[in-house]
């Protein structure tokens, strides 16, 4: 028998005749972390100075070391004697051993609270999300960016009127939340924790996970969040592994209400079973393309630029990212040029997003119309790289003027990438690369948000396939495919155009 533990219901115990099969379940419930493999083998091929430096035993053990920690284990001891896992792998262990799991946990009675301004209704399927979270108790949802998950966080802490946590990755996000909470149930019930703001001993808390980590045992701020009764995580996947699992089972360990939100429930670091472990079950899915074809959601119109590059560069692939495409003089000329006319000719308003401040900075001298940049702060060390006048940005104050018509093009890093409301978009260019499934949705979920007042039905989504001559079927031509690959799955099919 599996028994969650009514202690700490993050956990789930495993009774003592299942010592037996002990083996077996420690192989079912091991991982392979691409980022610890990731360290492995970056240094055991490139730490000659360690080698140097300390000896070759001393590097010999360390590789061993980092070898060992490729593959985690999520079996643990429990406190006391025994052996505990995840509560959210419940299923996937009872599935396993053909047995059942108990769940002795106690839920809190829920006491609706009343609102300040009511909200908009839920859309049937928002309300089908909602009933199938509140009957899981300990879940997840997965639906496509823009189909209203903050709603249904909103409506689940309202209906259930207890002492609430809502994780989110980001302080864009948890200032954008905080603005919603606040505005349909009142500043009497809603608080803020993180980017310098400590607003604790309200019912409802609005909190940024990396604060959340690092809240020390004993303060004031752990003794508030241990009371939490309702745990809510925004975009639950975007969490670190490590600071998820650090508040999930460490200062929010007793929250008996877990629920999961996200547009896609999925880890690019192996973490997969880890991540399952800590939200439980997916007791809902909708994707990008129901949305849009229930007419829910704005059509993406994806299309290929294949542009070649004139630099000879060959190796590193992080290197040739930069300079055959975050710096390729083509790339930049052309990303701008279709910026231009997107905005001259029909009158869009357009997103671009990257990685690097130089990025934009290159891309500064080809635009034709007012260019804003969206970043989360600039050290010392890169204030030489743009010019001085975008040195501060406040991400949500650009945001609100880019949705209100007042910025023509925004570019944007990582920190309106993901979770940001950035409804006006009508094209959108990706100048980030990779091959992550996870930052390219969230990036095409940016352009899928409805926008009545501009009669907004559809946005174009430009990327660049780039061909480099000295390394014929590159690994930026295999990025670039499967890029292409994730597009024609959210809302296909691409279109591949030859640049000029």
């Amino acid at each position: 028998m599996l028994t969650v533990d009514t202690t700490d219901p993050a956990y789930l115990d495993l009774s003592d005749d299942l010592v037996s099969r002990l083996d077996g379940i420690k192989r079912h419930l091991t991982y392979r972390s691409k980022s610890a493999e990731f360290v492995y083998r970056k240094f055991k091929n490139g730490a000659l100075w360690y080698a140097n430096k300390h000896g070759e035993e001393a590097f010999a053990e360390r590789v061993m070391e980092l070898k060992a920690d490729i593959n985690k284990c999520l079996l643990m001891d429990k406190p006391g004697g025994g052996y505990r896992t995840y509560a959210g792998l419940a299923g996937h262990l009872g599935q396993y051993l053909k047995c059942g799991f108990l769940n002795p946990v106690v839920y809190p009675e829920a006491k609706p609270l009343p609102w300040a301004k009511k909200p908009p209704a839920l859309r049937p399927y928002q309300e089908e999300a909602k009933a199938a979270m509140l009957e899981g108790k300990h879940c997840a949802v997965s639906m496509g960016t823009g189909l209203g998950k903050t709603l249904c966080a909103l409506y689940i802490c309202r209906d259930l009127g207890l002492q609430a946590t809502v994780m989110v990755p980001s302080l864009s996000i948890a200032d954008q939340m905080l603005a919603d909470f606040t505005k349909y149930l009142g500043s009497k019930y809603v608080g803020q924790y993180g980017g310098g703001k400590k607003k604790i001993g309200k019912l409802i808390t609005i909190a940024v996970a990396a604060s959340l980590a690092r809240i020390e045992p004993g303060s004031p701020a752990a003794e508030h969040f241990a009371a939490t009764q309702v745990f809510v995580a925004d975009e639950s996947h975007l969490t670190p592994a490590e600071t998820l699992k650090a508040v999930c089972t460490g200062l929010l360990v007793s929250a008996p209400y877990r629920f999961f939100f996200s547009g896609t429930q999925m880890r690019g670091d192996g973490a997969d079973l880890l991540l399952q472990g800590i939200i439980g079950p997916i007791v809902y899915n909708m994707t990008v393309k129901q949305g849009v074809d229930t007419g829910f959601l704005a059509r993406p119109v994806f299309k290929m630029f294949k542009v070649r590059s004139e630099d000879t560069y060959s190796g590193d692939p992080n290197v040739m990212t930069r300079r055959h495409l975050y710096y390729n003089p083509k790339v930049n000329a052309l990303a701008a040029d279709i910026a231009n006319k997107a905005v001259s000719l029909l009158g869009h308003k357009v997103l671009i997003l990257v990685d690097e401040f130089e990025q934009f900075a290159s891309l500064l001298p080809y635009f034709r119309h007012v260019a804003k940049f969206a970043h989360g702060g600039i050290g010392k060390g890169n204030k030489d790289k743009l010019p001085v006048e975008f040195h501060d940005s406040d991400p949500t104050s650009l945001v609100a003027e880019f949705n209100a018509g007042n910025i023509p093009i925004l570019v944007g890093t990582s920190c309106i990438a993901t979770g940001t409301d950035v409804k006006a978009v009508q094209t959108m260019i990706y100048l980030r690369g990779g091959k992550s499934e996870v930052e390219v949705k969230q990036s095409v979920g940016r352009t899928t948000r409805l926008m009545p007042e501009i009669r907004k039905t559809y946005c174009n989504v430009v990327d660049f396939k780039v061909y480099v001559d000295s390394e014929p079927s590159s690994i930026l031509e295999k990025h670039a495919d499967q890029r292409a690959a994730l597009f024609d799955d959210i809302y296909g099919p691409i279109e591949t155009i030859e640049a000029r």
